[in-house]
């Protein structure tokens, strides 16, 4: 009688957890997808300005035989930025990661700790051999 009540402590202990780690794992695809989402919008609004900006008529009148060379210095300019963006975009990404790893080596430390804690009436009264 006493095994099955240990036993049912032993299943009430380890469900919280396994609902936190899937809990997290949860959360983290929806950080992910948000964040996938925001990128995605992103694009798209820049492919609406390039067009819109395409679309403007050419000035015959006011002719610049330099104007190329701005546009070609905006244009480097703009795509720069975009790499700025992106490289930005990344190190968020990266530092999500770690933070979502670290989590996850935290949850396992936890889960370590209350499997140890859980199974030590079991070493103690030598049910179970000792672990080393």
């Amino acid at each position: 009688m006493g095994s099955s009540q240990t036993n049912k402590g032993t299943v009430a202990g380890v469900f919280p957890i396994v609902g936190l780690i899937v809990v997290g794992i949860i959360i983290a695809l929806t950080i992910t997808t948000i964040g996938r989402r925001r990128v995605e919008q992103f694009n798209h609004e820049v492919e609406v300005a390039a067009e819109s900006a395409a679309a403007s008529p050419p000035n015959f009148l006011d002719y610049d035989p330099y104007r190329h060379a701005t546009v070609y210095t905006n244009h480097l300019v703009v795509y720069t930025n975009h790499l700025v963006v992106y490289t930005n975009h990344l190190v968020v990404y990266t530092n999500h990661l770690v933070v979502y790893t670290n989590h996850l080596v935290v949850y396992t430390n936890h889960l370590v700790v209350y499997t140890n804690h859980l199974l030590r009436p079991f070493i103690t009264s030598n049910v179970l051999p000792a672990l080393p």
